[in-house]
């Protein structure tokens, strides 16, 4: 269960809606107030007024009179009352590091992803030195203007539409441009930003530069389909098996010497389909191929219809990156021509 301290420290420091909570509790400090009173010495809606003060209540900070209605006043709880000391020193730490220079400018700064913060006009107003790193543009070339990273309006008009109001979009993947008309393979967060009273006034865009990675990954797909395709076309005889020597699939070579379906083979031990001669030596190879990682051994084979395929069989084994083996692929070629 938190402290106090930790309490205090989330909801002034951690929370956008610090400063009107830190008002709220000064003003509790004195006198008790109703919703009413409270919105207009602050001059804030009531709704907004409503929020912190749920907040407040619900943090155990504050306190009903319970009557409800418009005689329904609040007070500060007595853990509160007697813990001013450790809230001023807070309110002290807040004050103090907002009010620096630059603070918040630091702040975002100093990331390496991109920020972008555009007006309730949709013109950008803040740019941070990762944009200009990442698209190109200055912050001066920029100021003012509609964000220029998109390759089209519909794009932007999209992910605005997705945001709606107080919303959010999370880890959206897109296509922005560079200042020099490169095509950059980007991954967005999009977020509504809201003043005290809980009105829009634009959006944060962040974003992440995946072009390399989405490089990457093609030439992995692009890889699978090639292998899936020599898998296919090869005129061995082969299996994948998982670490306990199940099959996991086949190429149609298989099933056209096995005499089986694919449906038949797969999910079978591999042994199933040797001869009882052959399955001792796999007992015996098997664990050195999950040792070393490759074997060879001439087996025998049994079609469905119970005649048998000499053969050379190879194994090696496919492992991830803490080692562990993740797949085996089997071949098989015939000793004699059929």
């Amino acid at each position: 269960m938190p402290t106090l301290k930790q309490t205090l420290s989330y909801l002034i420091l951690g929370q956008k809606g610090g400063a009107n909570r830190i008002r709220i509790i000064d003003l509790l400090a004195d006198r008790p107030y109703n919703l009413n009173q409270l919105a207009e010495i602050m001059e804030v809606n009531y709704r907004t007024v409503r929020h912190h003060i749920d907040v407040l209540v619900k943090a155990e900070l504050a306190s009903s009179s319970k009557a409800g209605g418009a005689g329904e006043v609040y007070y500060l709880t007595p853990q509160m009352e007697s813990n001013m000391v450790m809230f001023n020193e807070i309110v002290r730490k807040q004050t103090d590091m907002t009010a620096a220079p630059g603070f918040f400018h630091n702040v975002v700064e100093q990331t390496n992803h991109s920020i972008i913060i555009m007006d309730e006009n949709s013109e950008v107003f803040f740019w941070n030195k990762a944009s200009e790193e990442l698209y190109g543009w200055t912050d001066e070339e920029v100021q003012g203007k509609p964000s220029p990273i998109f390759t089209d309006e519909k794009t932007l008009d999209d992910l605005l539409e997705k945001v709606g109001s107080g919303g959010k979009v999370v880890n959206v993947q897109a296509e922005a441009q560079s200042k020099s008309g490169e095509r950059l393979d980007v991954k967005l967060s999009f977020e509504c930003v809201e003043d005290e009273n809980g009105e829009s006034v634009g959006c944060s865009i962040l974003s992440e530069d995946i072009t390399l990675r989405k490089k990457v990954e093609d030439e992995l797909v692009q890889s699978a389909d090639l292998y899936r395709s020599l898998f296919e076309s090869s005129p061995d005889i082969l299996y994948v098996l998982d670490p306990e020597g199940t099959i996991l699939d086949v190429n149609p070579e298989t099933v056209a010497k096995l005499g089986y379906t694919k449906e038949e083979l797969v999910g079978k031990h591999l042994p199933e389909v040797f001869s009882p001669e052959s399955q001792k030596i796999f007992m015996e190879k098997f664990p050195i191929l999950l040792e070393k990682g490759h074997s060879e051994a001439s087996v025998e084979l049994v079609r469905k219809d119970g005649s048998r395929i000499p053969v050379e069989c190879k194994a090696s084994a496919a492992r991830n990156e803490k080692g562990e083996i993740e797949k085996i692929v089997v071949s098989e070629r015939s000793v004699k021509e059929e």
